[in-house]
């Protein structure tokens, strides 16, 4: 069975469109729709187990290896380097000649060349290797999602969201955009107590916090901010985590391209004070019937 995203497939009866989505009421919308569908089945599932299981074996190798093998714990640490000037060198560019794509090879070749050539002054500093690796992931991720904060812009995490619901409210808008914050804060956090630990306590200390605290962190803040979304949000506007993780993956499989149903970011507007949390005791806004399909 295809997932489909959250929310109501069809519109009530009598309610016009929502003004975002009529100019994509065409053929490419509904394309790009059944993309986004295809791009979040349930075969995807086992990604993030199969992600959460990597990112557990690779901090523990990091923590045993800048224990008993420093010429693996430097292997480790730059793994993650060469991994993205290898992606950078095999992605298939938007445009450009065959000069355009041999330029990203440069990046590659840069690297495996100063690593031939800094390798021992590397090995007696593995440590700090791994600080720039750390502190430089959370800064740029820092920066991403502050940067989708700036006005005209639409926050990361409501991207995000609007892969996953047919319909963005204005309360599923606010809350999305305070939860980009918390990611912006969070990532500073760990980015400055990381500068911290590595400066004033002992590596043991900061090979703990980075490799296993870190990523346990990480891993609460998506549990907390799951349960959160019971106080905030009404159920029409909830996903769980795996909702949540397909989302995700669709808005990283669109290449840019905006949801199917995705406001501009000025619509819907942001209010100027926030939402009262939601009450499971009162009874949500009755909807109003559909309309009934034409019978042959």
């Amino acid at each position: 069975m295809t997932w489909m995203p959250a929310g109501p497939p069809g519109r009530p009866a009598g309610e016009s469109a929502p003004a975002c989505g009529a100019a994509r009421a065409d053929a490419p919308a509904l394309a790009h729709a059944r993309e986004a569908s295809a791009a979040c089945a349930p075969h995807d599932a086992r990604v993030p187990m199969l992600v959460a299981a990597g990112v557990v074996t690779y901090a523990a190798a990091a923590w045993w290896s800048s224990r008993h093998l420093p010429w693996l714990a430097l292997a480790l640490a730059v793994a993650p380097f060469v991994w993205l000037a290898a992606a950078f060198a095999l992605a298939r560019p938007a445009a450009g000649g065959a000069w355009q794509r041999a330029g990203r090879w440069l990046p590659l070749l840069a690297l495996c060349a100063a690593l031939a050539a800094g390798w021992e002054p590397l090995l007696a500093n593995v440590l700090l290797v791994y600080l720039v690796q750390h502190v430089g992931a959370h800064a740029a991720l820092g920066w991403m999602f502050g940067a989708s904060l700036r006005p005209g812009r639409t926050p990361l995490c409501t991207e995000f969201a609007s892969w996953g619901h047919w319909r963005m409210t204005p309360q599923l808008v606010w809350y999305t955009r305070q939860v980009t914050r918390v990611w912006v804060a969070f990532f500073a956090g760990v980015a400055a107590v990381s500068l911290a630990l590595f400066a004033a306590a002992s590596p043991a200390a900061w090979m703990l916090f980075s490799s296993v605290l870190g990523p346990l962190l990480t891993a609460a803040l998506f549990v907390v901010e799951n349960l959160a979304r019971r106080r905030y949000l009404p159920p029409d506007n909830r996903m769980g985590l795996m909702a949540t993780w397909r989302a995700i993956q669709a808005r990283a499989r669109s290449q840019g391209k905006p949801a199917p149903q995705a406001c501009p970011p000025s619509s819907p507007p942001f209010p100027s004070t926030p939402f009262p949390p939601h009450n499971p005791a009162e009874p949500d806004e009755p909807t109003r019937p559909r309309a009934e399909r034409p019978r042959p």
